[in-house]
């Protein structure tokens, strides 16, 4: 929304806050809640902590390791200098394992586990000189020690490791339009978008966009499931689906800035969204032409069908959107029948 000549930052927010009650008015005027369901009860997420979900579905809470809860990442570090952090991996039938890690030279944005049960974590790239940085992705035994680490890249918007050892990588603008960082091989992947690593560091595919499709200019959700990726992407919202063999279909979605998205068969979960739109969930249906049966828009919604505050934490991942507020972990799965009121 355009500032007006002569008006003040206050006005502004003003007229943007109730501009956007409006919107959110007539978006849920004829729309029904849709209901989470309940997993557990967790111990509630410090202010700065991480979430993520691993490929069988557990959360995965990473604190410390880095002066910000977000993914935008500081302009520059120390080489080798990165605090300690701690890592949470719950399980719905009430499991909790508790890892911490000293010593990794990097710091902690982003976590997934291997197939085979180490951590992947990727952070920001300690600076090496004025042209290069160093490893920001490390995998980490459970002893602590780091057994492989390389580079790929800044501003990383999202990262999820597949059963069978693919990591899908997303990146924000600033990592595809900025960098400059990585051998000039390696950054002709990164300025696709969306590129598939090898856990050994090398890529193995570079995002090739669908005829029609305009370039990723920013990753907002991605979505792995099984070996392949789906992703939504500015500058036009489409959702790709990107198969096991990378081969590419997509969709116009209509649908603007949402943030996380999950996927099972045919349809697809988009979540979250600018200013009032924290609680939006719109249901997609595919068809493999690159056309939409359906979309439904519905306001997400606790169990009891009160509001979803709005410091939820949301996480997508295989066919189950994640939620986590205060003490209650919540999930949204679409194998799942909807529960709406």
């Amino acid at each position: 929304m355009i500032k007006l000549p002569g008006e003040s930052m206050a006005e502004w927010r003003e007229r943007r806050r109730q501009e956007s009650a409006v919107e959110r008015e007539e978006t849920y005027r004829h729309a029904e809640r849709l209901l989470l369901t309940e997993v557990r009860e967790i111990k509630p997420l410090a202010e700065s902590a991480r979430l993520g979900v691993a490929h069988d579905g557990r959360l995965i809470i990473a604190s410390g390791g880095t002066d910000s809860g977000s993914n935008e990442f500081p302009t520059s570090q120390l080489p080798g200098v990165a605090g300690a952090f701690d890592v949470s991996i719950l399980g719905a039938d009430g499991s909790r394992e508790k890892r911490h890690f000293d010593g990794v030279p990097h710091s902690c944005h982003l976590t997934q586990l291997t197939p085979s049960g180490e951590l992947l974590t990727i952070g920001m790239a300690p600076r090496l000189s004025d042209s290069t940085r160093g490893d920001n992705a490390s995998i980490i035994a459970e002893d602590g020690s780091v057994v492989g680490s390389f580079a790929v890249g800044g501003s990383v918007s999202d990262a999820q490791v597949t059963p069978g050892g693919r990591l899908w990588i997303g990146y924000t603008d600033k990592g595809i339009y900025g960098g400059g960082d990585l051998a000039g091989s390696v950054e002709q992947f990164i300025r696709t978008g969306i590129v598939c690593w090898g856990l050994d560091g090398q890529p193995q595919y570079a995002f090739e966009r669908p005829e029609g499709f305009g370039p990723v200019d920013h990753l907002y959700a991605m979505c792995a499931v099984g070996e392949e990726a789906w992703a939504y992407y500015y500058n036009s919202f489409p959702i790709v689906r990107i198969s096991e063999d990378f081969d590419v279909v997509g969709w116009e979605s209509g649908i603007t800035g949402a943030k996380h998205m999950a996927v099972w068969a045919n349809t697809v979960l988009l979540a979250g969204g600018w200013r009032a739109f924290h609680d939006r969930a719109v249901i997609l249906d595919t068809n493999p032409e690159g056309t939409l049966y359906s979309t439904m828009i519905f306001q997400l919604s606790m169990p009891d069908g009160s509001d979803l505050p709005e410091y939820a934490r949301l996480a997508g991942r295989g066919s189950a959107l994640h939620v986590v507020v205060d003490d209650l972990w919540m999930q949204l799965d679409l194998k799942q029948p909807l529960r709406t009121a």
